[in-house]
């Protein structure tokens, strides 16, 4: 259902990417506690008013559960739909692949679940390149060339066809479809002010600390 509200990235799913384990956290990582508010939300929060439809893909049931059950006001407010795998590969890949099936725009962008300081104009700058430059897909990069390929906008046919055919090929990793795209790899400075605290994900307790103290000086 598409959100009238929503003005600011027409024709577009977002889709986040939650089926991680949280093997390093000893946690399903999207609902971690980050100073009283779940992890999930901060994304949600950040990004949810300024897309069409909002899709939060998990691995399997028991995590569709788990997220309907602990941030349903969430999901409510932004009218998410919870999907799960489609496909039983390894990695962010089958992400992708379940959330390019439910997008039924022209626009996908994906963001993970764990970059709690994420910021929608980023997505606005990488969906020029897309919706005004002609790529068929952007994606942030830092001046090593290191990519950030989980936080991206595509365009929708386009990564479906590629993904389809990387697959059927064993190429399993998401900066391998970009790279058979007319992908931008868009300077991170460019796409943010501060791309050390809006690209800066969680994947270890002292991740989650130093997050933790993040926020309280932000407050």
């Amino acid at each position: 259902m598409v959100n009238p509200g929503r003005k600011n990235m027409n024709d577009s799913c977002l889709a986040i990417l939650a089926g991680g384990d949280g093997k390093r956290l000893g946690y399903y990582k999207p609902l971690m506690n980050l100073n009283n508010k779940k992890l999930i939300v901060y994304t949600l929060d950040n990004l949810g008013p300024y897309f069409n439809s909002i899709i939060l893909v998990v691995k399997n049931s028991a995590q569709k559960e788990l997220l309907i059950s602990s941030i349903n006001e969430a999901i409510d407010k932004y009218n998410v739909e919870v999907v799960v795998d489609k496909v039983n590969l390894n990695g962010p890949i089958a992400g992708l692949v379940t959330a390019v099936d439910y997008c039924n725009m022209k626009l996908l962008a994906i963001a993970p679940s764990d970059t709690p300081f994420i910021k929608f104009s980023v997505y606005k700058h990488l969906g020029d390149y897309v919706i005004n430059q002609n790529y068929e897909a952007a994606v942030p990069a830092w001046p090593n060339n290191y990519i950030e390929p989980l936080i991206s906008i595509a365009v929708r046919d386009k990564i479906a066809q590629v993904l389809n055919k990387n697959i059927h090929g064993g190429k399993l990793r998401i900066r391998d479809v970009y790279a058979e795209m007319h992908t931008a790899y868009v300077n991170v400075h460019y796409l943010s002010r501060n791309p050390d605290l809006e690209f800066f994900n969680i994947n270890n307790n002292e991740d989650l600390e130093l997050a933790r103290r993040i926020i309280s000086q932000l407050n």
